[in-house]
């Protein structure tokens, strides 16, 4: 593999190293282990996720231009796959649960507040996990 320079200035190496700081204490305290990563991985995982983020624009662009397509939410998968039960995540959003129900099965429209409540309640995902088109 290639060997690639990168020229960073003083307040950019400053800026990651704080942020690897922050990230690595919250590592910590989130999944009870010590994580130490260091400059070239942070840059190596930001390429990464630049990388995945064009890739994941251009597989969701053309549902989103499809005018015959139905928006979804993916609230109810990403609530299962996290073990909340739809209680819990009631009482972690602040949403009333019979609202809740009706976002989860789709049914009505969802709020800017609520959507963002439920984002944050999933540690902010890449919005194509949130949402879908359906083909209409």
């Amino acid at each position: 593999m290639p060997e690639i320079k990168i020229d960073l200035t003083e307040g950019t190496i400053q800026k990651i190293e704080e942020m690897l700081m922050m990230t690595n204490i919250f590592n910590e305290y989130k999944y009870a282990k010590k994580s130490e990563w260091d400059i070239e991985s942070f840059i190596k995982g930001c390429v990464n996720r630049e990388i995945q983020r064009y890739d994941q624009y251009y597989e969701f662009k053309d549902k989103v231009y499809n005018p015959k397509a139905t928006l979804k939410n993916n609230f109810e998968k990403m609530r299962k796959e996290n073990g909340y039960s739809q209680t819990q995540l009631a009482e972690v959003t602040g949403i009333q649960q019979t609202s809740l129900s009706k976002i989860l099965n789709n049914k009505g429209q969802l709020r800017i507040d609520s959507f963002f409540r439920l984002w944050i309640a999933f540690d902010c995902p890449p919005i194509q996990k949130c949402i879908d088109f359906e083909d209409g």
